[in-house]
């Protein structure tokens, strides 16, 4: 299930905080109360935005309007002319607030978010993926006389996996948000080659050293 941010329905604060990273925890929801959750969070930007925004005024210079004695005298020309500088900069008023259809979207609140989160998990995981090979660097080869030991980097594969779950429940995909996961994707796919690779080796070294103590066959026994 997503896992939703949003500050219209509360679901930012619902979980939380979380206490390694200190962010929040969100909500889990379903993927169609997300949706919902995404428009209402969509909206209150725009309404924001429009609050922030506030109305040209209709002044105009002296140039555009005719004086006394010229209304008088012309006062149909004169109007007529007002009426032409007044269109033209309306015209352009309009054309300088309406977006360029090149131009990027602006992420959503929700996106900003989903991307810091998503920054601090690239940083742990890369953290992690420090750790465990620093850690297949110094592994010393079993030995034993009694049951055989498990693999000393057995719980790395359960933070492992802790990881990815944490990344696919976020099912947020915007563009900035879609290049983290598939980094952070990639890079715990390299971990778990390499944690594999070193459990891998274990066992062959732990196949060896029964080979070896097992009791060899067809050997005469002297029994007096």
């Amino acid at each position: 299930m997503p896992i939703c941010f949003c500050k219209t329905a509360g679901c930012l604060d619902h979980g939380g905080i979380d206490r390694v990273s200190g962010e929040p925890k969100g909500c889990k929801v379903d993927y169609r109360t997300y949706e919902k959750h995404a428009m209402y969070e969509d909206r209150a930007r725009r309404f924001e935005d429009a609050q922030k925004c506030t109305p040209e005024g209709d002044d105009y210079s002296d140039e555009t309007l005719p004086d006394n004695d010229t209304l008088h005298e012309h006062s149909g020309t004169s109007t007529c002319k007002s009426q032409t500088v007044r269109s033209q900069r309306d015209c352009k008023q309009k054309k300088a607030r309406s977006p360029s259809p090149h131009a990027s979207p602006r992420p959503t609140t929700q996106e900003v978010r989903i991307v810091s989160l998503l920054s601090i998990l690239r940083d742990k995981v890369d953290k992690f993926g420090k750790e465990v090979s620093s850690q297949l660097d110094r592994l010393e080869p079993p030995s034993f006389s009694g049951p055989p030991p498990p693999f000393p980097l057995i719980s790395s594969f359960e933070e492992l996996q802790s990881f990815k779950d944490r990344l696919h429940s976020i099912t947020l995909r915007g563009q900035n948000s879609v290049t983290l996961q598939q980094d952070i994707s990639k890079t715990l796919h390299l971990i778990e080659e390499s944690l594999e690779g070193g459990e891998k080796q274990w066992n062959q070294e732990l196949e060896k050293i029964r080979k070896e103590q097992s009791p060899q066959q067809g050997i005469a026994f002297d029994t007096g």
